[in-house]
């Protein structure tokens, strides 16, 4: 084994396939840039491995002293190949649509927070909102420092005028990420229309002073003021 390795880095091929891996895959790998490794990232990564693999094919069929070992390591080949065919094959059909593709994700990866916060948006794009918010719900039980599965689901209510349940959900995103303006808006906006006018304000100064959405907020502090001054004796 060893000899095969020190054999395969002489090779100038398979120098290029591992750099071509090497920089190809980083970007994408989560390990510098926060991106969320995925399936479609590892198709430009590949290309450097089967330009190692080959290179290793080509070896092996040089080594190979008898016609019986060629032939062996040929029909190996082939019948790797044959094997990745059919399981390209039968994974094109998820790549159909996005609710096809989500769907197939929560199965693969049933522990996934983030496959079921995709999944349940698109749940919600597709109108199937009951659905949608047992799979946010699920994503919220699964992680708790992601701000996103929160603010979702939040806003989801408040477009349902839901004011007392997206509430606690604004108030956790914003505990995970304050600086979060939509976040805060939402928070702002669903206080007011719960009768919180003076609570809504406050948040609208916030968002305000971050210096983002700030014809939201405006709007957030003209109607809490409005209300405020109607209150006042």
């Amino acid at each position: 084994a060893i000899g095969f390795v020190l054999a395969l880095r002489k090779r100038r091929e398979v120098a290029f396939g591992l750099a071509w891996l090497a920089i190809s895959f980083i970007p994408v790998s989560n390990l510098l840039s926060g991106v969320v490794l995925q399936q479609r990232t590892l198709m430009l990564p590949s290309v450097g491995a089967v330009l190692v693999f080959g290179a290793a094919f080509l070896w092996l069929m040089q080594q190979a002293t008898t016609v019986e070992a060629r032939r062996g390591l040929v029909g190996v080949m082939a019948l790797l190949t044959i094997l990745g065919v059919v399981k390209s094959a039968r994974r094109n059909p998820v790549w159909r649509d996005n609710l096809t593709l989500f769907t197939q994700t929560v199965q693969d990866a049933p522990r996934s927070y983030r496959a079921h916060y995709v999944y349940g948006s698109e749940l919600f794009n597709v109108g199937r909102a009951g659905e949608g918010e047992r799979e946010l719900r699920q994503a919220i039980a699964l992680s708790r420092n992601d701000s996103d599965p929160y603010n979702f689901l939040a806003t989801k209510y408040r477009e349902a005028k839901l004011y007392p349940q997206a509430i606690p959900l604004y108030r956790t995103a914003l505990e995970l990420r304050p600086s979060r303006p939509d976040s805060r808006f939402g928070l702002a906006y669903s206080l007011l229309y719960n009768g919180d006018a003076a609570a809504a304000r406050a948040h609208a100064d916030t968002g305000l002073a971050y210096g983002q959405l700030k014809s939201y907020f405006e709007f957030v502090r003209k109607q809490a003021d409005s209300v405020l001054r109607a209150r006042t004796p």
